[in-house]
């Protein structure tokens, strides 16, 4: 009852309205656990939609996901999510078919789940179109421009360059080279979670120093 409660609520505002209808679905067709799921997921990452006028910017050398386990062996990673309460991990992995960058699909999204031996799995539905997927859109010349499902504000690009490709961001007057994000949250109901802080980890495209770009909530 809670779960729908919330959704009409935002619903009547208009904020969310295509996302929030997804999770009305869900509970329609499979019950109180999916669209639970569905909804702390949309909380979760797209809640930060909200704090860009109150943002302020912190530049560090480290994360706090530093103690988080870094994912090993995998072929062609751009860069990784991970976030509380658990190791479990996104990866984000350049999609070749055919020996080469899949133009209309260029990234592959999974799980690697190190809170449960380490297996790999799958994004669902919802959690790709919800949450952790990505929206890419040709740019020209092999580069692509990516937007988070849950936080389209934020662009990031897929460049290639020389033999390689990297994913950019362009943060406080920085453009650094993406290696990771990390979604700090604080303690807070299971519908409606507290995001304290993002960080986004990578190599200063000028100096070359991995850098921190943090993001108070």
């Amino acid at each position: 009852m809670l779960i729908l409660l919330i959704v009409n609520f935002l619903v009547r505002s208009g904020r969310l309205n295509k996302a929030i209808l997804v999770v009305k679905n869900a509970y329609k067709r499979r019950g109180v656990r999916l669209a639970r799921t569905a909804l702390l997921l949309m909380l979760l990452l797209i809640a930060p939609n909200s704090f860009s006028n109150n943002s302020k910017t912190i530049f560090s050398y480290k994360s706090d996901s530093d103690k988080f386990p870094v994912p090993r062996g995998v072929n062609n990673m751009l860069f990784y999510l991970q976030r509380d309460p658990d190791a479990n991990t996104v990866v984000y992995q350049l999609n070749i078919k055919d020996g080469q960058v899949d133009a209309e699909d260029p990234v592959n999204v999974f799980w690697i789940k190190f809170a449960d031996k380490g297996q790999v799995k799958e994004l669902t539905s919802i959690q790709r179109r919800l949450a952790y997927g990505l929206r890419s859109k040709s740019i020209g010349n092999g580069n692509h421009e990516l937007r988070f499902a849950a936080y389209p504000k934020l662009p990031l690009y897929l460049l290639k360059e020389g033999h390689e490709y990297n994913v950019h961001a362009n943060v406080g007057q920085r453009e650094l080279v993406l290696n990771k994000v990390f979604v700090r949250v604080k303690e807070g109901s299971i519908c409606l979670p507290k995001v304290d802080y993002v960080d986004l980890t990578g190599v200063d495209v000028k100096t070359g120093r991995s850098l921190t770009h943090r993001i108070d909530i």
